[in-house]
């Protein structure tokens, strides 16, 4: 836990241990549900980084990974609405199976925004991943 944010927290809501489980509960059904394929996991940077790192050891499929940096946010933790691609894929996604990873959404602005950039692609599949 970062020190300087300790002072605002009154509980904890879920325990390391939860996250753990689920993650590996996760990374067992994105397994079953792409055996046979291979699929490109798309990190969400920076927030998804460690979920997505803790994720993709669990899965047991081919798989590549590529990494995008989109922000709804201004200065501070609000979102502005206004959606920016700072990072795109490295790789093209047409006619792949596509599994983007993202550790909390809040408002939906930002994937339903990146998604739509996506689909745009042409990708065999979608499907999103997120912790919370």
């Amino acid at each position: 836990m970062i020190k300087e944010l300790e002072k605002y927290i009154d509980r904890e809501l879920i325990s390391a241990d939860e996250i753990s489980r689920r993650v590996k509960e996760l990374g067992a059904e994105i397994t079953k549900d792409y055996e046979g394929k291979s699929v490109i996991m798309v990190c969400i940077l920076r927030g998804a980084s460690v979920f997505f790192a803790d994720l993709v050891r669990e899965i047991d499929v081919d798989l590549s990974m590529d990494f995008m940096v989109i922000s709804s946010y201004g200065s501070g933790t609000t979102s502005s609405g206004e959606v920016k691609l700072i990072k795109d894929l490295s790789e093209g996604i047409k006619g792949k199976n596509v599994i983007v990873v993202e550790d909390i959404v809040d408002t939906g602005i930002t994937m339903a925004h990146m998604l739509d950039t996506l689909r745009k692609q042409n990708p065999s599949s979608i499907d999103v991943c997120t912790l919370l």
